[in-house]
């Protein structure tokens, strides 16, 4: 019983999953933490976000996000330069 009742808790659960993606910076304002991509997605980090301290527009970048289904993006853990 205990089993089947965990079964449907998670089955009820929304999809959380760890994702990344590899883009350019086009545009990046690190008081506000809003960058833009160069296929013009835009971005908005938190402050727990981790990113170099001279990141700068053309920088070719990793980015580590958590993305909830349908809702989007979660939160951005990380930027790295590549």
């Amino acid at each position: 019983m205990r089993l089947l009742i965990a079964a449907l808790v998670l089955a009820a659960s929304p999809a959380v999953a760890s994702d990344s993606q590899i883009s350019t910076i086009k545009t990046f304002d690190a008081q506000t933490g809003i960058f833009t991509l160069t296929d013009n997605t835009v971005w908005h980090m938190d402050s727990r976000t981790k990113f170099p301290a001279d990141l700068a527009s053309g920088d070719r970048v990793a980015i580590s996000f958590l993305q909830n289904g349908d809702d989007g993006i979660v939160a951005i853990w990380s930027l790295a330069r590549l």
